[in-house]
């Protein structure tokens, strides 16, 4: 069934309206995807061809090919980065306890699984198979992803779009302020629905990777689309006071 979003008053009608999808051979480790349309089973199935997935290329040993990732909040967006956020406790550099990592063999396939896991077609990969408010490590790890069968072509274009969508993603941050228990903090806050133009360059690129219709690649770039980037709006509006708060706290592919 479709992930529904209700407001308090309508609580009453919500089993009524509610509507079932045979999810046929969809189950992955026990898990019934919230699919809700034949569209939706086909993608999945085009997904699950792929044997291996970025768990199998996730290290235990540490380096410096880190892909950050924050693995709570962010309801419509997931924030995965190649660098560190920025964080400050009471004026002294340090890590925020929402950040978590995932360690890869070099950073070109690093740069890979980003564009990957920045991607629509993976915010719904996740919201299908996750409580769709935690981002755990293996929400990740799960999602189906073969390097090595990536034309050439392809990899090189994800590779630059990572390289795009980690200086939007920079560019468009504010700092943000607050006070906790602990202290003062400052972080950095993104804004990824004003790269929306960049992400949906990813989606094409991945598209043409696993076979998509021109039908499934505009449900995948339009998926939620009326909640995602109503946050687009809400910061357009207070684009001034975000410029405040800054001051007060000291091209695409073809």
């Amino acid at each position: 069934t479709y992930y529904y979003k209700w407001k308090a008053e309508n609580r009453q009608f919500l089993f009524s309206n509610i509507n079932y999808f045979e999810s046929g051979e969809s189950v992955i480790n026990g898990i019934f995807p919230k699919i809700s349309s034949k569209q939706e089973l086909n993608i999945i199935s085009k997904l699950q061809k792929i044997k291996k997935t970025i768990g199998y290329y996730s290290l235990r040993i540490k380096n410096g090919n880190i892909l950050y990732y924050r693995n709570s909040g962010g309801r419509y967006w997931k924030i995965i980065t190649n660098f560190r956020p920025t964080f400050y406790l009471n004026n002294k550099k340090g890590i925020s306890s929402r950040e978590s990592y995932l360690y890869f063999s070099d950073t070109t396939l690093r740069d890979i699984i980003i564009s990957n896991l920045n991607s629509s077609l993976y915010f719904w990969y996740y919201v299908m198979h996750s409580d769709a408010r935690t981002n755990n490590p293996s929400d990740l790890k799960n999602f189906p992803l073969d390097q090595d069968v990536f034309r050439k072509n392809l990899k090189k274009n994800l590779i630059e779009l990572c390289k795009i969508l980690m200086n939007d993603l920079q560019k468009n941050s504010i700092i943000q302020t607050a006070n906790y228990r602990t202290g003062d903090v400052k972080y950095q806050q993104f804004l990824p629905a004003k790269s929306k133009a960049i992400i949906d360059e990813i989606d094409k690129v991945l598209a043409k990777h696993y076979g998509f219709t021109e039908e499934e690649l505009d449900f995948i770039i339009n998926y939620d689309i009326k909640y995602r980037m109503r946050e687009e709006f809400f910061n357009n509006e207070n684009e001034k006071e975000n410029e405040q708060l800054i001051k007060n706290n000291n091209s695409f592919l073809k």
